[in-house]
């Protein structure tokens, strides 16, 4: 088996990706934006999660384009609906941010014992795993859909 090797094409992407990463971290920093603190935190710890998945998701599918001339359907239907899911959550932290902020901060807070040595850490995890899990759930979703409606269709013709 060949291991996974990078184009140099490949590896500036992944770059890019962390320099956008390491970007939306350093803007909670800035206090210019102090006035949007809470929809920042949604954006970087709900929305950021997402968009490395799909990206990461995109870098592996030009891969498999370069290497063996076609991209799999089942990662193009997970990343359309990836993204589709992805603008429709950030579109819910941008006009439902006290909400969400407030509700994912009491459930996260809930989930964990507080003054433990790794609560913070734990906190982070248990708050990305809630936002990140209903785009992803979308995605997975819409990934498998059309694949099991495309074989009923199969079968049906087969029975005529």
């Amino acid at each position: 088996m060949r291991p996974f090797r990078f184009s140099i094409a490949e590896m500036m992407v992944v770059v890019l990706i962390v320099a956008m990463d390491l970007s939306a971290l350093r803007l909670l920093m800035n206090p210019f934006w102090a006035w949007q603190r809470q929809l920042i935190e949604l954006i970087v710890v709900g929305a950021l999660p997402m968009a490395n998945i799909l990206a990461a998701g995109l870098v592996y599918g030009f891969h498999q384009r370069s290497a063996h001339g076609k991209i799999p359907p089942s990662l193009v239907r997970f990343e359309v609906w990836g993204w589709a899911a992805l603008l429709a959550w950030t579109g819910c932290f941008v006009f439902f941010t006290e909400p969400i902020h407030s509700a994912a901060d009491r459930v996260a807070k809930s989930l964990i014992l507080p003054h433990t040595l790794l609560g913070g850490i734990v906190f982070l995890a248990i708050l990305v795993g809630l936002l990140l899990l209903p785009p992803l759930a979308v995605a997975l979703v819409g990934s498998r859909i059309p694949a099991r409606y495309r074989m009923s269709l199969q079968k049906r013709d087969l029975l005529s």
